[in-house]
């Protein structure tokens, strides 16, 4: 029977399908998350997933970048040299990385997806010193670090938008390309972090931080293009 099994299996792994997907994404913070942010973050996300054969199954993993706070201003160097100015930019991003399974037709002109998602979510907040004149990075700092578990659910559709001709494919060439819509609900652990606003200036040099602390759900909103090999 194991031997049955792996007769099946190689094939599927050799002879499986192979997507890559990129696209544009807004990520609704809910709950107490939403309380405290105040807004949406906005970014991209790139992907890859695998399913053996023609099943409808596929496993994968994405990467997600989202942006929701920026703050950038004209400062003096230091409070030793105040003729001498640079420009200060303060970002809050919010990553995630997950690994995702999906289920799914393989064929058709529309097709309809549930998924399932584990992973991580990582919230930085940095600062980065920039020469006025040139633009040159001077010095950065990382002022806000931490990340938690997460996992999830999803749903979408694929539109198929191309196909190559059936006399013309070749194996390792793009098979096809699709537009998507999603949409994921992601549970968060609880984290620290930094918001708009969140680096108080004290003046003199000093500062202050006004860290938060909540769980760190998400809606995720999704549109892009993906290809199969």
């Amino acid at each position: 029977m194991i031997r049955a099994f792996m007769l099946l299996l190689i094939p599927g792994v050799l002879y499986g399908q192979f997507s890559a997907s990129g696209g544009f994404v807004v990520a609704a913070p809910q709950g107490e998350f939403a309380t405290k942010v105040g807004r949406n973050g906005y970014g991209g996300e790139i992907s890859g997933a695998w399913s053996p054969g023609a099943s409808p199954f596929s496993v994968g993993a994405s990467l997600r970048l989202m942006n929701y706070g920026y703050d950038s201003r004209r400062a003096p160097f230091s409070t030793t040299t105040p003729g001498v100015f640079v420009d200060l930019t303060t970002t809050n991003n919010f990553f995630m990385f997950d690994l995702e399974g999906r289920l799914q037709p393989t064929s058709g002109w529309v097709r309809p997806y549930l998924s399932g998602m584990v992973g991580v979510n990582v919230l930085a907040t940095s600062t980065t010193i920039k020469n006025e004149s040139t633009g040159e990075e001077v010095a950065s700092s990382t002022n806000e670090n931490d990340a938690a578990f997460n996992y999830g659910a999803g749903a979408g559709v694929e539109v198929l938008l191309w196909t190559a001709p059936r006399d013309e494919f070749e194996s390792g060439d793009v098979r096809e390309v699709l537009l998507y819509l999603g949409i994921n609900t992601v549970y968060g652990g609880r984290a620290k972090y930094l918001k708009e606003g969140s680096i108080i200036d004290l003046g003199g040099g000093q500062v202050r931080y006004d860290t938060q602390e909540s769980k760190t759900d998400v809606m995720l909103y999704k549109i892009g293009v993906a290809v199969t090999f």
